[in-house]
């Protein structure tokens, strides 16, 4: 039979547990916030060019047939360029009312197509955008961006930049407060990217009344700043400071 152990040297070895116990529950070190931020800016080698065709009259059925008719000149005439992707984005038949005698009646119908052209090939955009406009098309933006292969190694690029940063401010930050070492408690990147710039029109007109007047469009890519923000927490190993006197 096992000897027992007296109330008193039960209650010895549990006032001599206690210390152990709340040793380990000491308070955390200090708890430092830090930001990173690295940022580049990357020339735009991607265009995408928005234009809508229009068509108005009495009877619907024609303005359909003018409307393919300008989207499949377009089309060919855009088929020759390399590189060179198209869509349509939408296409809306709308009546035309007139409310010149009051009460609103139906005068005719608007028919519009919009369609997107998206291509890499920059030098190529001003003689594209002045054959969508000279087949009778409106131009109504036109956006210089990064294109997503170049944007992707761009972003690893400043991302593990952001992070060598966070890192070195981490150990300014323990060294200034003469702490010998510091553990990383939490990190997140976040992608910060302005709208690319865009070139818009209030409305798209076609350009065929005005082709005898109107220059070639010129127009600059320009260049798009992209920027990896890297947030996160560190903690510093406790440190008695001596008060200053």
């Amino acid at each position: 039979m096992k000897p027992l152990l007296s109330p008193m040297i039960l209650t010895a070895l549990l006032a001599a547990a206690i210390p152990a116990h709340a040793a380990d529950d000491r308070p955390a070190g200090t708890l430092v916030s830090l930001t990173a931020i690295a940022a580049e800016q990357v020339a735009n080698d991607e265009v995408a060019v928005v234009y809508s065709l229009r068509a108005e009259g009495k009877e619907a059925s024609p303005l359909r047939t003018e409307v393919n008719r300008m989207a499949q000149a377009i089309r060919q005439a855009l088929a020759m360029q390399p590189e060179l992707t198209q869509r349509t984005l939408d296409r809306q038949l709308s009546p035309v009312w007139d409310y010149s005698r009051g009460n609103g009646r139906r005068n005719g119908w608007e028919l519009v197509q919009r369609e997107e052209v998206v291509s890499r090939r920059l030098d190529e955009v001003a003689a594209w955008v002045e054959a969508i406009e000279a087949a009778g098309g409106g131009l109504e933006s036109v956006q210089f961006r990064i294109a997503t292969p170049t944007r992707l190694a761009a972003e690893q690029r400043l991302r593990m930049a952001a992070l060598t940063q966070f890192r070195q401010r981490a150990g300014e930050m323990a060294a200034g407060l003469q702490a010998p070492s510091f553990r990383i408690l939490s990190v997140q990147t976040d992608m910060n990217a302005p709208p690319p710039p865009m070139l818009m029109r209030e409305r798209a007109m076609p350009m065929v009344a005005m082709a005898d007047s109107a220059p070639a469009p010129k127009m600059e890519a320009g260049v798009s700043e992209l920027q990896v923000v890297v947030s996160g927490s560190i903690e510093l190993p406790p440190h008695d400071f001596p008060a200053s006197r």
